[in-house]
């Protein structure tokens, strides 16, 4: 998150720093600048790193002990919308809105095969299944 503002104060920039804020721009600001944070900030979330996995957004794969697990479209777009997502859980309805789309006509138990099958390459623990809610990412063997 760039945070964009008129307030120069130094507390406001610790504070929104400490709220969560990536980076603090004050106004009058020269659009170059502004815009060389933003593409820094893009490129920072590039990859995510979970111990032995990552997620890599730009290739749009994903690596375990640095070795491709050669994931599909949609076990990438799964693991994408998990990893952004780390730590909460995830409902089925959410995934096939995010993943499969809006429109999408079909079976809601896909998700699970799809789960299934990115486990198998990712490692079981690290999907965790919340009976009647949905699904979670987590980065230790919990």
């Amino acid at each position: 998150m760039l945070l964009l503002t008129a307030k120069g104060n130094v507390d406001d920039e610790f504070l929104a720093l400490q709220s969560g804020a990536d980076d603090f721009v004050r106004k009058p600001f020269d659009p170059r600048i502004l815009l060389l944070r933003a593409q820094k900030l893009l490129q920072l979330g590039a990859k995510m790193t979970f111990g032995d996995l990552t997620v890599d957004l730009e290739a749009q794969k994903v690596y375990r002990n640095g070795n491709d697990v050669q994931a599909t479209h949609k076990e990438f777009e799964l693991m994408k919308y998990l990893a952004l997502n780390k730590g909460q859980i995830i409902t089925r309805k959410m995934l096939l809105d995010q993943v499969w789309g809006m429109d999408y006509y079909g079976e809601e138990r896909t998700v699970d095969t799809h789960v299934r099958r990115l486990r198998e390459k990712i490692g079981e623990w690290r999907i965790k299944t919340y009976r009647g809610m949905g699904y979670s990412l987590v980065e230790d063997n919990e």
